[in-house]
């Protein structure tokens, strides 16, 4: 069903071509929109409608529908259903909440292992280092500016954590939005960028850099230097 393309719509022994102005994609069931007078040329009567719609004021939802259904039951016409735009989102909201919260849990675990991970990088990059540590202590270099390189150079390893994670996860964000909305959804969910994300990782991997080089180098900094270059 491509826009411009004729179809041809059958009711009870009725065939009328129509045809495809646009395609729309929703989360909810199959449906086709049209006009008043096409509807009324496919089912040989005027004046029929399958839902009613109706724009109200702010605040008056509920009272409107209320007062709609009484209206209609007592023109002898019992609607299937009477749903405010409220009940409506809440609805398609508690339908995709348990998908939410697993989309959310992942997230949250690969944050974690990722912070994990990042924290293990740089530690084990200073325990294989103390005997450079060592030596530069020997040479005159004080605590201060020890950790300050080691800083430095675990930010760098942040920085290029950050580039790599960003990359990495353009296309795999892709891939599982495709995936969830094919198979979850049943619709072709949009790919955003969010920058509040990446503001989140960043700012995790900004604060765990300099917490793990002190706990990895605090050992190796307090330890007279004889000790530091004799370890193996």
């Amino acid at each position: 069903l491509q826009p411009g393309a004729t179809v041809a719509l059958l009711f009870n022994g009725r065939r009328l071509p129509v045809r495809v102005a646009a395609v729309i994609e929703e989360i909810a069931e199959p449906a086709l929109y049209t006009t008043p007078a096409t509807l009324a040329r496919l089912v040989g009567t005027p004046g029929l409608a399958g839902a009613l719609r109706v724009e109200t004021g702010a605040g008056r939802q509920a009272e409107v529908a209320s007062a709609l259904e009484e209206l209609l039951v007592s023109r002898g016409t019992f609607p299937l259903v009477v749903m405010t735009h409220a009940i409506l989102r809440q609805s398609m909201f508690d339908h995709i909440v348990i998908l939410l919260l697993c989309l959310s849990g992942a997230a949250g675990a690969v944050l974690l292992v990722g912070a994990l991970g990042m924290g293990a990088s740089l530690s084990l990059n200073v325990v294989e280092r103390w005997r450079e540590i060592g030596t530069i202590r020997a040479m005159g270099g004080t605590r201060a500016s020890v950790f300050r390189l080691l800083l430095t150079e675990g930010f760098v390893m942040t920085g290029l954590s950050v580039v790599l994670a960003v990359l990495l996860s353009l296309p795999l964000t892709a891939g599982a939005g495709k995936v969830v909305g094919a198979h979850g959804l049943y619709v072709t969910l949009p790919f955003v960028f969010r920058l509040d994300a990446l503001a989140l990782w960043f700012g995790v991997a900004t604060l765990l850099t300099p917490l793990t080089v002190w706990l990895a180098t605090r050992s190796s900094l307090r330890a007279p230097v004889r000790e530091v270059l004799a370890y193996e």
